[in-house]
């Protein structure tokens, strides 16, 4: 059964109404999603390069967990499905942070795939041993710790092999209190 969403409008309240996800991203439908970022002990990040079959950003290095809000879930809901489905990590909700949302428009012209969300931000701080993750076969293929620092500097770079996400990671270095590079 295909995945269904719950809409909302670009302020992210949501109507009432549930839509399935080819429908929202054929049509451009505002709706909802939950990114994680999970900092460790010694400042790192924790990276995942997202499947090459992937429709969007494929093969690219992203934040730690983003994914969609199904239907009837919360963001934290969301949020904590999310890592345990791609990275097979058990959190508990007291270990997430909601941070900052942002609203994000992505067209891919060559197959008119746009897609309209409202990106729920969390930060979680844990120590994680990433031979013990177990991740979800076509959505992630690798994961590493990177320096917060050295991300922030790849980040500002315009790195091509990560997903570009230029607001939120603009909005979490805030946060985390990184001052720009350059």
């Amino acid at each position: 059964m295909e995945e269904l969403f719950d809409l909302c409008d670009e302020n992210g309240n949501l109507l009432g109404v549930t839509e399935t996800r080819s429908r929202v991203h054929a049509q451009g439908l505002w709706h909802k999603s939950a990114q994680v970022w999970i900092l460790d002990s010694q400042n790192r990040l924790l990276l995942q390069r997202r499947d090459p079959s992937k429709q969007t950003d494929p093969g690219k290095w992203d934040i730690s967990v983003a994914g969609h809000v199904s239907a009837g879930q919360s963001v934290l809901e969301a949020a904590l499905r999310e890592t345990h489905e791609e990275l097979g990590l058990v959190l508990s909700p007291s270990e997430l942070v909601m941070v900052f949302s942002v609203r994000r428009e992505y067209l891919q012209p060559e197959t008119g795939f746009l897609d309209r969300e409202i990106h729920h931000n969390f930060l979680c701080r844990r120590d994680v041993n990433l031979s013990e993750l177990v991740l979800q076969p076509g959505e992630v293929v690798e994961v590493a710790w990177q320096d917060l620092r050295a991300f922030q500097l790849r980040v500002e770079g315009d790195d091509p092999t990560l997903v570009g996400r230029p607001r939120e990671y603009t909005q979490m270095f805030s946060f985390l209190g990184l001052p720009p590079v350059n």
